[in-house]
């Protein structure tokens, strides 16, 4: 029997929640120091990486790879936001607007692909 398109989204959409689990997971382990610019930078490619690795198979299908570019910008701006709060704290005000810039601009690269 022939499977309808529903049931291939379905069965997709359940492949994927097993692979969303373990991409939590993994960015959870991603630790970094707001205060430090290179930690934040290590932190931004490390959750990229990890991103791109285990949403490989998402790509070309119609469903699944916006969610990719939309995990991006979500994990990016939690950084962006950590940063944030960093600096509304007073840490190391002086050597993070750059770094808050460069998350900035890579956020809105990220929603244009959206």
């Amino acid at each position: 029997m022939m499977q309808s398109a529903r049931d291939i989204v379905c069965a997709q959409m359940r492949a994927a929640e097993a692979v969303l689990q373990q991409l939590d997971s993994k960015l959870e382990t991603i630790s970094f120091d707001p205060a430090i610019p290179a930690s934040v930078e290590a932190a931004i490619k490390q959750t990229l990486t990890v991103i791109e690795m285990l949403l490989s198979d998402f790509k070309g299908n119609p469903v699944l790879e916006p969610m990719v570019a939309q995990l991006k910008v979500q994990y990016l701006e939690t950084i962006e936001h950590k940063v944030s709060m960093s600096q509304a704290a007073g840490l190391e005000a002086r050597r993070l607007p750059v770094l808050a810039n460069t998350l900035d601009w890579a956020c809105g690269l990220f929603r244009s692909i959206r």
